[in-house]
């Protein structure tokens, strides 16, 4: 799918940055799962918290920063919607706060990367 570049996070990494990949020729776009995993603290979120996964969406600007009022929820399993709620935040803030300079994407594939959809899974996440 053109535009929308997908990643899960944590056990498994799944992606269709390939072919913006193979367009640029660069590596670093599937750099971002790893870059937002790394900011993402689940040690944050409350024992029901833990058990969801939440889908986000989120546009990126030409310089690879998180445009902030587009990050949205679009899908959440687990046991209730304050859970639901408190995994996209924590989803929400890491993604805030490792795009904040920039995930270093290159502007010639700006069309293949401007919107990302993170799918954040607790599942074998070590607290932090």
């Amino acid at each position: 799918m053109k535009g929308r570049l997908r990643i899960w996070l944590a056990c498994s990494l799944w992606s269709t940055a390939t072919l913006a990949q193979s367009v640029s020729g660069q590596p670093s776009i599937n750099g971002i799962g790893d870059l937002v995993a790394a900011c993402w603290n689940i040690g944050s979120l409350n024992n029901t918290a833990r058990d969801v996964k939440v889908a986000v969406v989120f546009e990126l600007d030409v310089d690879g920063r998180p445009v902030s009022n587009s990050i949205r929820l679009i899908a959440a399993s687990g046991p209730d919607e304050a859970a639901a709620q408190q995994a996209y935040e924590a989803a929400r803030r890491a993604i805030l706060r490792c795009g904040a300079n920039g995930y270093g994407l290159p502007a010639e594939s700006y069309d293949h990367w401007r919107q990302v959809e993170l799918v954040f899974n607790p599942e074998g996440m070590r607290l932090r």
